[in-house]
């Protein structure tokens, strides 16, 4: 392994991924091999990572930052399709598209730092690194499954719970007891998310904190019945144990 060349912030980096439930249970000597090969580059906020339509040269790692993922249709409306934070991968699905060209942006909602790992060096040693090779496969067809669920969806509390219960799978932080997930994405990008309107949103999130479903605070939310949100939509966590 090229330890020589592992500085201080990608050991941070590292704590980051190991806080990602999908990659908790990767080796760590396995991580460690996959960011020596990566370098780090800063993005103001308002600039793009990559654009639709570009050629796929990289896979990311978030280091900091936000970064929403979206792209344009026909009628060149704006579709959100998730926002992605500090340990997470960014660009993985294109990476394998043989096209290599990117159908997304990737738009840094604040100044972000990124780790690269280019598309030839990932594809040339992922097959040395078993355990992150596993988690990749499990992560992709965890994707596929997610997304069937959510074209199944017909509801807006649905759609809200089944994004809420997402949240808690990432989430490590409670209060008395209870999870609680920060609030990071506005109702107004949540409603394009999810495909619904704003106004709907706002109404099933009060719905659900009149059931006492969750509870709603300015940073945060606190989710007080675990089990009727994780009992909506099912069970797509990977990884919940080591090679499931």
């Amino acid at each position: 392994m090229k330890t020589d060349i592992i500085d201080t912030e990608k050991i941070s980096l590292l704590s980051l991924m190991k806080a990602n439930y999908r990659l908790q249970y990767v080796q760590d000597d396995d991580l460690l091999e996959f960011l020596s090969y990566s370098h780090f580059r800063k993005f103001r906020k308002g600039s793009y990572i990559f654009m639709e339509g570009e050629d796929v040269e990289s896979l990311y790692i978030v280091s900091s930052g936000k970064i929403e993922l979206n792209m344009n249709n026909h009628k060149f409306q704006e579709k959100i399709f998730s926002i992605i934070g500090p340990g997470q991968l960014l660009g993985l699905s294109e990476i394998f598209n043989c096209h290599q060209i990117h159908t997304t942006n990737a738009l840094c909602e604040k100044d972000c730092t990124v780790a690269v790992v280019s598309r030839e060096k990932f594809r040339s040693i992922i097959t040395t690194l078993p355990s992150l090779s596993f988690a990749i496969c499990i992560i992709m067809g965890n994707m596929i499954g997610e997304l069937r669920h959510e074209l199944s969806l017909s509801s807006a509390e649905a759609k809200i719970m089944s994004y809420l219960k997402n949240l808690m799978n990432n989430s490590l932080t409670t209060i008395d007891g209870h999870i609680q997930i920060p609030r990071e994405v506005r109702y107004d990008k949540l409603a394009k998310i999810l495909n619904i309107t704003r106004e709907t949103t706002s109404r099933v999130f009060k719905t659900l904190k009149d059931r006492k479903i969750i509870d709603i605070h300015k940073d945060y939310y606190i989710i007080l019945d675990e089990e009727k949100i994780r009992g909506i939509v099912p069970h797509y966590s990977c990884l919940s144990q080591s090679y499931n």
